[in-house]
């Protein structure tokens, strides 16, 4: 087991580390932490109490399915209580990790970015810089969210158009999501497998999308359709 512990990292009580385990310059570890394998917490980072960053799930009695890639937490990232973040996660500088929320395996978070409280992030997704995901949402695998995308609550993404559970095809042909930059997307929308969103598109609280939305379009219903222009002079670069 080897561990590089700063100094001045601050650990609280009950923390279980793994091997090939690094903690940085100033960074603090609430109580009854669970720390991963090849788990890399960068300067000025603070994870909550109860949280689990390096996580795998191996079976009773099964060998360890992969050699884990690094998870690793950004600097000055904040992880709040009660969060789990699989191997193989990246969590960029300046981000944050809501109470009680889920990251998968091979998840990349770019920088500045926040996910909020009971989100699930289901793993093999890449999310962008400065982007806004806010409570209780559902982000399927194999989605690619763009530079300043915000996703208000509730939001539920899919990404298995023949709901193929236990039947042929189980587990094939998943295909996510993707917003290009400055998406924005209402409370409550739905999306199905594979949509697109063009940059700076608005798409309307309790809409379902089932197709592509065009750049600086406003969609809305059920199904979603473009209404209007959005508004290009409300985008800060």
């Amino acid at each position: 087991m080897t561990h590089k512990i700063a100094g001045t990292a601050k650990l609280g009580k009950n923390i279980e580390i793994g091997s090939d385990v690094t903690i940085e310059d100033n960074v603090l570890l609430g109580n009854n932490i669970s720390l991963g394998n090849k788990v890399i917490i960068r300067k000025g980072a603070v994870i909550g109490h109860n949280a689990i960053v390096g996580y795998m799930d191996v079976k009773l009695g099964q060998d360890t399915p992969v050699e884990p890639a690094f998870t690793e937490i950004g600097e000055s990232v904040r992880i709040r209580s009660g969060s789990v973040i699989y191997w193989g996660t990246r969590i960029g500088a300046n981000s944050m990790v809501g109470h009680n929320t889920v990251i998968r395996e091979n998840t990349i978070i770019g920088h500045d970015t926040y996910v909020g409280s009971l989100t699930s992030i289901e793993g093999d997704t890449r999310i962008g810089n400065h982007v806004g995901i806010q409570t209780q949402c559902y982000v399927t695998k194999f989605c690619d969210i763009g530079d300043y995308t915000f996703i208000a609550p509730c939001f539920v993404s899919t990404n298995d158009q023949a709901m193929s559970h236990k039947r042929d095809g189980h587990g094939k042909n998943l295909i996510g999501f993707t917003t290009e930059k400055y998406v924005r997307i209402g409370a409550n929308a739905i999306v199905l497998p594979g949509i697109r969103f063009g940059e700076g598109c608005v798409v309307s609280a309790g809409s379902v999308v089932t197709k592509d939305v065009p750049p600086y379009k406003v969609v809305m219903g059920v199904p979603a359709r473009a209404v209007k222009d959005a508004p290009r002079d409300e985008i800060m670069h």
